[in-house]
């Protein structure tokens, strides 16, 4: 007999609602934020949310040229 010691679960739809929500919010909008502040638009951001292509985005991202600092002085 199977006895659920921790309560009702949450699956399906909600579940993944969730775990999609909780996702963006803690790795999502920090990249928007960083995208943003480094090439004046946060849609490079959204592509942290693609599994793999968020790999291939840092790289790129790294290694790109950022439009708002490349204009300053080295001291």
């Amino acid at each position: 007999m199977y006895v659920n010691l921790w309560g009702n679960h949450i699956t399906g739809l909600p579940a993944l609602l969730i775990l999609l929500v909780a996702g963006f919010l803690a790795y999502g909008w920090p990249a928007m934020i960083i995208a943003k502040r480094a090439h004046g638009t946060a849609w490079p951001g959204l592509l942290m949310g693609i599994p793999l292509l968020n790999v291939i985005a840092i790289w790129v991202f790294a290694f790109a040229r950022w439009p708002k600092t490349d204009n300053r002085t080295t001291p």
